[in-house]
């Protein structure tokens, strides 16, 4: 498992170029950093050209869609290509289990196995493989709650995605245990984890 987008090493690089690793087999397109937009829409940066960071109907625009052909490409290579939520920058927290389920539906409208013509999607034509969650900063309050709402998405779509969790090495990550109940497999972090050199 591999992250690309919002990372130092690979922030202007193709996400095909990581995907061509052969030790690899997912690679997470990092971040959503929180739900903030109008309508609770998540913010994202993907890295260089590809973000929606500043709010407002210019915003809801934005397109990475040049980025859905290399993505495409990373899934003919049997690659696994997931949306990554959270991360180090992030600041997601969920005020009840209805602002939880409610940020979970409006992923899954912008990068799900759906169509949503109210919708613009970031990546046109790509159905991601599926969602990690790298809460790092906040509360964890109702991400158990969030977790459970994109599993429900997944069963009414008939769709195989996965839902992942990275933790860190030190597990200083707070999460609800209910969250690692809801997902395929956990994910250990060794980066961003002093207490763990």
């Amino acid at each position: 498992v591999a992250y690309w987008g919002h990372t130092p090493g690979n922030r202007n690089s193709s996400i095909l170029d990581l995907c061509k690793e052969p030790e690899l087999d997912v690679v997470i397109a990092g971040w959503i950093v929180d739900f903030s937009l109008p309508g609770g829409f998540p913010r994202f940066d993907f890295g260089a050209g590809c973000m929606n960071m500043t709010p407002g109907k210019a915003a809801m625009n934005s397109s990475c869609g040049y980025r859905s052909k290399e993505m495409s490409s990373c899934q003919g290579l049997g690659k696994k290509v997931f949306i990554g939520i959270g991360g180090a920058s992030s600041s997601i927290t969920f005020t009840s289990r209805q602002d939880a389920a409610d940020a979970a539906d409006k992923l899954w409208s912008l990068f799900g196995n759906t169509t949503s013509p109210q919708v613009y999607q970031p990546f046109p034509d790509v159905s991601v493989d599926g969602f990690d969650l790298d809460h790092e900063n906040g509360s964890p309050d109702y991400f158990d709650v969030f977790a459970q709402s994109l599993r429900q998405a997944f069963t009414r779509n008939q769709s195989q995605i996965s839902l992942s969790t990275c933790v860190s090495c030190a597990f200083t990550d707070p999460v609800p245990e209910g969250l690692y109940q809801e997902v395929d497999f956990v994910s250990v972090r060794f980066y961003n984890a002093k207490s763990c050199n």
